[in-house]
């Protein structure tokens, strides 16, 4: 009877710490902030077109930008990540702050968008407008959109959401990520 016990208890230990390590990705986003759409962009063969500008509309944390490094990992911290899909493959672009926009990856290369600022001061701020737009600068010399794409905008911390942390921003119908079509 001891051994039953002492197994039955080893087992509910060993499922208690591993419940927080199993995440199968159905934990829902937590919406922190909302924000419209001003402006979408236009598909061209330049390297330096706009694709959104966008303007906070209310958030409940402070939207700071992430270097790109991972070293500021944390709940002020957004990364705000543009999906492609071209000729039936997707492709991820991590939008940085125009200051680190041209500074080296972990990967080795600068980002191919980048988030210019109307107040240059690091965090998005109620009632700004921002604008992702390609990198002129980016390392592999391409666009984003050359021709007319849709993109997928998600804009999220760098902690997972189902922790203390405060989660992504949604559009105003509270969808985590949105679609745009670039003509």
């Amino acid at each position: 009877m001891r051994n039953y016990a002492f197994f039955l208890t080893l087992l509910m230990v060993s499922c208690s710490l591993l419940s927080g390590c199993l995440d199968d990705g159905s934990e829902e986003k937590t919406v922190v902030g909302i924000y419209s759409e001003d402006t979408i962009g236009t598909a061209t063969l330049n390297n330096n077109d706009i694709l959104l500008e966008l303007t906070l509309v209310s958030s409940d944390y402070p939207v700071r930008f992430t270097d790109g490094t991972g070293a500021q990992d944390g709940k002020e911290y957004f990364t705000f990540t543009i999906e492609t899909v071209v000729s039936g493959s997707n492709r991820n672009h991590d939008c940085k702050h125009e200051d680190d926009a041209t500074k080296p990856q972990q990967q080795g290369t600068s980002s191919s968008c980048e988030i210019i600022e109307s107040t240059n001061d690091r965090v998005w701020s109620v009632g700004e407008t921002i604008t992702l737009q390609e990198n002129p600068d980016a390392s592999d010399n391409s666009g984003i959109c050359d021709t007319t794409c849709t993109i997928t905008l998600e804009i999220c911390n760098t902690v997972i959401a189902y922790e203390e942390a405060p989660g992504c921003i949604s559009t105003n119908n509270n969808e985590i990520k949105i679609d745009f079509q670039i003509n």
